[in-house]
């Protein structure tokens, strides 16, 4: 079985510098296919953002760290490119990441977890395809990473750049496999649908707060309570910079609210 250290594998090449990325743009853009993605630090951050972006062509595989280059416009052109495709592994989150810090809209999409969804196949997960069709381990151990933290640890690079190694030769078989079943134009039609999506508006909702389960359950002087615990989370959040399940869970505000305690 092949490691998450092999070392058969070039090492990736990291992109911090701004006179790379129009090299880097140029490079993508004379290939066919490109596989992409997209880290972030929505577990550590108020409002998250992309702190990393992968790019893997046959033999290379580059990161590129946005927190070190002011302006990633050079990308834009290949991404909107509907010659170049663009393989993802759960596209969504990537188109939405995209789209909200760089305002980069994706064409020609390939998404591998869209088509093995497509197939009828049950377990989409990038680490079980890997598994299965490469013989290739991921640990579990850096998902829940700050990808936002610099430096990046050499283990964060070489993780990260699996994400998109084997993507290519993973959406080949796919690709053939959609073929053989009838299904492309079907998988062709969801990808399409994914580039469409948009970016959700950050902006604080005072009335948020009765989407907590059983908010509507509660009397009004315990649903005022629980509007007020939702401003001041959301305020002691933004101020220290973390979301807000850091500060108190959905949860513990209700519970707060529905004890109505006297004192701390």
């Amino acid at each position: 079985m092949s490691r998450m250290s092999d070392a058969s594998l070039p090492p990736p090449i990291l992109v911090q510098a701004q006179n790379m990325v129009p090299r880097l743009a140029d490079e993508l853009s004379a290939q066919p296919i490109v596989a992409i993605d997209t880290e972030a630090n929505s577990l550590y951050a108020y409002k998250e953002r992309v702190c990393l972006i992968q790019f893997s062509i046959p033999g290379k595989d580059y990161l590129v760290d946005p927190l070190a280059i002011p302006d990633l416009e050079p990308l834009r052109e290949v991404l909107a490119s509907s010659k170049t495709e663009k393989v993802l592994h759960g596209a969504e989150y990537d188109v939405i990441g995209l789209k909200r810090d760089f305002s980069f809209r994706l064409r020609n999409l390939f998404d591998t977890r869209m088509a093995i969804r497509t197939l009828g196949r049950e377990d989409a997960s990038l680490q079980k395809l890997l598994a299965t069709e490469f013989g290739v381990r991921l640990s579990k151990r850096y998902q829940r990473a700050n990808w936002g933290k610099r430096p990046l640890t050499p283990e964060l690079l070489n993780y990260a750049r699996l994400d998109t190694h084997y993507l290519l030769p993973l959406r080949e078989r796919l690709d053939s496999a959609l073929h053989q079943a009838g299904r492309w134009e079907e998988n062709a039609e969801a990808c399409a649908y994914v580039t469409s999506l948009q970016p959700p508006i950050n902006s604080f909702d005072a009335q948020g707060f009765w989407q907590i389960h059983n908010a509507r359950k509660l009397n009004p002087k315990r649903a005022a309570v629980l509007r007020e615990l939702w401003s001041f989370r959301d305020g002691l959040a933004r101020e220290r910079d973390v979301p807000l399940f850091k500060i108190l869970e959905d949860k513990v505000l209700f519970a707060i609210a529905q004890a109505m305690p006297r004192d701390q």
